[in-house]
């Protein structure tokens, strides 16, 4: 098993702890795997899973599956049930979560770690559609240890950009005040993150899963 096709696919994202960066065949069900573009940050594997090209992009704003996971140029995200069973602790024993980077392209490892809830720390289905569908926390893809600190429980949204803001705080500090998109697609910082805000920003923006 070396994930180099998806008769060898690695079971799990940290399987890939090891390996070189690169493109990898990852299971995202039961039964399909796909190859997911794969960086090492303080040791750990991060399988890319969703990349919002800059400016208004709706497409991503679903549930399901867009686009090609292998693509640089375009806008994709997997579906929320693939990333459910990626970052379930029965699929992945060694799950963190899904994480939000702005501008990881310019160097950029901080952002929010997602959860359900305190007792899961898989990506919600209907997450990519639902405002406040589950818990933000600041973390940073290098960080040695799970973060420890308090989450943000109670996330916002507004009439902007079509309303219903997937992923959106600016009420707390306990994660980054950011909104990942929204039914017009829009992305909006309600501060300064990874340089760039507030406003509406026209950045890519990254979800990177371990």
């Amino acid at each position: 098993m070396d994930g180099s096709s998806e008769a060898s696919a690695f079971r799990y994202i940290s399987q890939a702890d090891g390996v070189a960066d690169g493109t990898y065949f990852i299971y995202t069900s039961l039964s399909i795997a796909k190859a997911l573009q794969v960086v090492h940050h303080a040791g750990r594997a991060w399988a890319l899973v969703m990349l919002k090209q800059s400016g208004s992009q709706p497409a991503i704003y679903t549930n399901d599956a867009v686009g090609d996971p292998t693509s640089d140029t375009t806008t994709w995200k997997l579906s929320d049930a693939e990333l459910n069973y990626l970052t379930s602790v029965g699929t992945n024993p060694d799950v963190w979560g899904v994480m939000l980077v702005p501008r990881y392209d310019d160097g950029y490892l901080t952002g929010n770690l997602l959860r359900t809830d305190e007792s899961s720390r898989a990506y919600p289905v209907g997450g990519s559609t639902t405002h406040d569908a589950g818990e933000m926390i600041k973390s940073d893809l290098g960080a040695a240890t799970y973060p420890a600190g308090s989450w943000d429980t109670t996330l916002e949204t507004n009439s902007h950009c079509g309303g219903d803001q997937v992923w959106a705080n600016w009420a707390s500090s306990e994660s980054y005040k950011l909104r990942w998109t929204s039914p017009s697609g829009c992305t909006y910082f309600d501060e300064s993150v990874n340089g760039v805000g507030p406003g509406d920003v026209t950045i890519r923006m990254y979800a990177w899963a371990h």
